[in-house]
């Protein structure tokens, strides 16, 4: 097994450890009507899980949140690589930032993932859609900063060819 394949496994079971201890320590801590104001008032949603939201029985609520928690757990994974396994290029002055910039863009869609697992069984819904909002907006910042680095990244390796061809040309017996 190569040096590689270890610290991708390494990475993997480091953000398996996360992602279910993050997920336990959520679960069991939030509690019902979890920042829901007033709970008979206009916020009052119905449970998926107690089936008085129309049309969720068990099985269908036990098939979201199995998928939800399972994209959360791959996100946290995404999200561990990219921090422990990511070069940061030097020569990109904002590449600093925007390796935790990606990172924290796949830790909040999981985070949408795993508030959606919660919500099947205690209808958070306004503190959902608000996350969610903000993690739409971060995803936006994120690729901001994904599609400055890649035009500087770019622009980079378009003068080295130019510079790496001149220098070719002067070598070559021919050109010098």
């Amino acid at each position: 097994m190569t040096m590689l394949t270890k610290r991708i496994l390494w990475v993997i079971a480091e953000s398996s450890i996360y992602a279910w201890l993050g997920i336990a320590a959520a679960w069991w801590s939030l509690p019902a009507g979890f920042l829901e104001p007033g709970g008979g008032g206009p916020y009052s949603f119905a449970r998926r899980w107690d089936g008085t939201c129309g049309g969720w029985d068990h099985s269908l609520v036990l098939l979201h949140t199995v998928g939800n928690v399972l994209t959360f757990w791959a996100y946290v994974i995404l999200c561990m690589a990219v921090v422990r396994l990511h070069p940061i290029m030097r020569r990109i002055p904002s590449s600093k930032i925007t390796v935790p910039a990606v990172s924290l863009v796949f830790l909040s869609c999981g985070m949408t993932h795993a508030l959606a697992a919660y919500t099947n069984f205690n209808p958070i819904y306004v503190f959902d859609g608000w996350f969610r909002l903000a993690a739409g907006i971060i995803g936006i910042a994120g690729a901001v900063f994904v599609c400055h680095n890649l035009i500087c990244a770019f622009g980079m390796v378009v003068k080295d060819r130019k510079r790496l061809a001149e220098l070719e040309r002067r070598l070559s017996p021919e050109g010098g």
